[in-house]
């Protein structure tokens, strides 16, 4: 990636966007899985891309429903034998060839697939509610860090 540093950009801020969103969201998830694990709330971590395949849209792509319905069924549903937690990611799908992130509000649409799939009594989505944040908002007008 120290390419991205040096080269003129030769592709939009689609492609450029995908490879630090992907790994953030795989290396965020197996953190947080490996944490609430040492501290006894088991969890299964699954990587997303086994189980949601798209078409080749950067950031806008289509979900192949048939192979997720397939691979939950394969995956994520006998995985809840073993526990309540299953830890995965949104915002990322793959081809056969590639990984591709499925755009923006893709971790709600990530989740939304999901309780489809296994029939979920509810889904629980928190948007832009105060508190929750890397700051309370009652002390700090802006992240400190900008």
């Amino acid at each position: 990636m120290e390419w991205l540093l040096h080269d003129k950009p030769v592709r939009g801020f689609d492609y450029l966007l995908r490879p630090g969103s992907l790994r953030g969201e795989l290396l965020s998830t197996c953190i947080v899985s490996h944490y609430l694990n040492e501290w006894k709330v088991l969890n299964v971590w699954m990587d997303v891309r086994d189980i949601l395949r798209t078409d080749d849209n950067f950031r806008d792509a289509g979900v192949n429903w048939q192979y997720a319905a397939k691979k939950t069924a394969e995956l994520v549903k006998p995985a809840f034998a073993h526990t309540k937690i299953i830890l995965t990611q949104g915002f990322i799908g793959s081809t056969m060839k590639t990984k591709y992130t499925l755009g923006r509000e893709g971790s709600d649409f990530t989740a939304a697939i999901f309780a489809n799939l296994l029939n979920a009594e509810s889904l629980t989505i928190w948007k832009d509610v105060e508190g929750v944040m890397s700051a309370d908002p009652k002390q700090f007008s802006r992240c400190p860090i900008y």
